[in-house]
């Protein structure tokens, strides 16, 4: 149940009669916000039709509480968001494991942009162990809006993916 209010608190603009829809047709439905006697919002969809009445103009408003199907919709897009990062990151997993070692470095940067453009992110970063079985990792791969960063001319090649790799298969 929603709390009382005034018609024009509800349809904001409307300042007098002349302002409601003519007799010929009813206004478009308005999304709006509610609150309900709880206190608690309330995702509302109101529409008014102009009637006749013996000579008189009245107004049908309906108000009808969308909350349901606004959470609905928003799980749904979340589901959908959700299946197509985990659709995104099996490819990429897939195209990277079939990378040969000295194609690791540019598959991991190419693997950044694509998971951060999808995600519309402005940065990825992955770090990686600092060595076989450590327990601390550095950002050894970053990719930015602005341009891949890491890893750096002069990084450690030692410490780059494939010769982590390397190192723990020997």
């Amino acid at each position: 149940e929603l709390l009382p209010r005034d018609l024009r608190t509800i349809i904001p603009g409307l300042t007098s009669g002349a302002d409601m829809p003519d007799t010929a047709g009813s206004s478009p439905a308005r999304d709006l916000e509610g609150i309900r006697k709880d206190g608690s919002p309330a995702h509302i969809r109101v529409a008014i039709s102009p009637v006749v009445v013996q000579s008189e103009s009245l107004f049908a408003v309906s108000i009808v509480d969308v909350s349901d199907e606004r959470r609905r919709e928003a799980r749904v897009a979340l589901l959908e968001s959700q299946a197509e990062v985990q659709a995104l990151i099996s490819d990429l997993a897939t195209r990277c494991a079939a990378t040969p070692f000295d194609g690791l470095d540019a598959a991991l940067a190419g693997t950044l942009r694509e998971v951060g453009e999808a995600l519309g992110l402005d940065r990825c970063i992955a770090y990686v162990p600092k060595a076989h079985g450590a327990t601390a990792y550095t950002p050894t791969y970053s990719w930015a809006r602005a341009g891949t960063l890491l890893p750096a001319a002069d990084a450690d090649a030692g410490e780059m993916l494939p010769g982590l790799l390397a190192r723990a298969r020997a």
